[in-house]
């Protein structure tokens, strides 16, 4: 399956290696060139930004860390749904006591 990964920092690249591993075909996108280089070496095909993703997959996962990056990615949430069928978001938020 050809799956789109936005976000791929600390948690977002092993998370679209395991994919790779698994067999998934991936197209990625991060605001840092060097992540997504890394993800090209180990066999996902590069995106020059979200829409790209979102054109390219028809299932999108975003793992993006905070407000922000959310901010961005839910600029881009339309575009997602108009491109894509389906849309996971995986975002870990800390817990204040």
């Amino acid at each position: 399956m050809k799956i789109g990964f936005i976000g791929l920092g600390i948690m977002g690249r092993p998370m679209a290696k395991n994919l790779i591993r698994a067999g998934h075909e991936l197209v990625v996108y991060d605001v840092n060139p060097a992540n997504v280089k890394e993800l090209v070496d180990f066999g996902a095909t590069e995106a020059h930004s979200s829409r790209e993703v979102a054109e390219a997959c028809r299932l999108v996962i975003t793992m993006v860390p905070n407000s922000p990056h959310v901010k961005a990615a839910v600029m881009a949430a339309l575009l997602l749904l108009l491109y894509s069928d389906k849309h996971i978001d995986v975002n870990i938020r800390k817990q204040h006591a």
